[in-house]
């Protein structure tokens, strides 16, 4: 994949615009039952992307593993997918049960994703850089 840290990067901007915007929105309209949607957004959104963007950016060989491929694909579609189960959970109108499932499966894919990168991180301490 051509250059990780900018796609993650990128993505990490995206995120910071949407979770401004969701955020004011919220507050224009005085009504905050999305709050949690809003902070999963910055959250993991906007800070994690911008952490891995960083990441991969001062430590380029990271980029270069398979794990770091596995990585992206493990995180960055549950992250999308965990705020739609936030936002899912959060609404009255929503199936409980398919907004559950969804957040569980998303957040299991973070997780994952997430252990990946703690394992190429871990494996590149001590070495000169």
């Amino acid at each position: 994949m051509a250059r990780l840290d900018a796609t993650f990067l990128a993505l990490a901007a995206a995120y910071l615009v949407v979770g401004m915007f969701f955020g004011m929105g919220m507050g224009m309209a005085q009504s905050f039952a999305y709050v949690s949607v809003h902070a999963h957004i910055n959250l993991v959104g906007w800070t994690s992307h911008g952490i891995f963007g960083l990441a991969y950016r001062s430590w380029p060989e990271l980029a270069q593993s398979r794990l770091a491929i596995a990585h992206f694909w493990l995180f960055v579609p549950s992250a999308l997918l965990f705020m739609l189960g936030v936002y899912l959970t959060a609404s009255a109108d929503s199936h409980a049960l398919v907004a559950h499932a969804l957040l569980s499966l998303a957040a299991l894919g973070l997780v994952l994703g997430t252990s990946i990168f703690c394992v190429m991180a871990w494996r590149m301490r001590g070495e000169p850089g």
